[in-house]
């Protein structure tokens, strides 16, 4: 049985502990981990599992977990019950219910949820990823990969929507924990004197040396 909690930091100085997510029911067997924090700290996505993940009488915790739930819930309702009317339920965009999760049956091993670094829509709008194991295609090996789905806040109820699958992966591969950037990575052409790999509204500038750019937004060119 385990939650999530936030604690204070000031001066390098732990301080107070407050609940953000517990469970219904302490008897359950569920546990929460892995959070995420939403662009504008407003949500904490995270993980619901109530499978122990021991294999060959090795306690694995929440490594590799195969029966998880994504979930989100509002930061300043906590602490927030889960399940209960204020803990968030991403069924569609996790691509089965909390039901699946706790039966440990009809899953894809959903985990390792990370907030986009930005919110659209006015600040309404987010989207996720995480790597689970669903079905790709017609590929009959299901590996674990990357996939993305987005939230919008303004409605009610289940505010995600179907997930997608991220390209540029090998399916062969077992991708895991998705990092965001906020800018694109840029390449040096040393004979043209530039680099590629900026976006439209970027301009890309190359040191003196010509060993290394950068993709800086042209409202902050002067």
């Amino acid at each position: 049985q385990s939650g999530i909690s936030i604690i204070d930091v000031t001066n390098g100085q732990l301080g107070a502990v407050t609940p953000l997510v517990t469970s219904a029911d302490t008897d359950d067997g569920s546990y929460h981990f892995y959070p995420t924090w939403s662009p504008d700290a407003k949500y904490i996505a995270f993980v619901t599992s109530w499978d122990p993940n021991i294999v060959n009488g090795n306690y694995l915790g929440s490594v590799g977990n195969a029966h998880g739930v994504l979930r989100m819930v509002e930061v300043a309702k906590a602490p927030v019950t889960c399940p209960g009317p204020d803990c968030i339920e991403l069924t569609r965009g996790t691509g089965y219910a909390p039901s699946a999760a706790q039966s440990q049956s009809g899953t894809q091993g959903s985990t390792w949820p990370k907030f986009a670094p930005f919110a659209q829509g006015s600040g309404s709008v987010y989207f996720i990823t995480y790597t689970a194991r669903r079905q790709y295609g017609l590929y009959p090996d299901i590996t674990s990969q990357l996939w993305m789905f987005g939230i919008d806040t303004t409605l009610s109820g289940d505010p995600s929507f179907p997930p997608f699958w991220l390209p540029y992966q090998d399916i062969r591969d077992g991708s895991l924990s998705p990092y965001w950037t906020e800018t694109l990575p840029c390449e040096a052409d040393v004979e043209a004197d530039t680099c590629e790999g900026c976006l439209e509204e970027e301009y890309c500038q190359v040191n003196e040396a010509r060993t290394s750019c950068a993709c800086v937004a042209r409202s902050v060119i002067r």
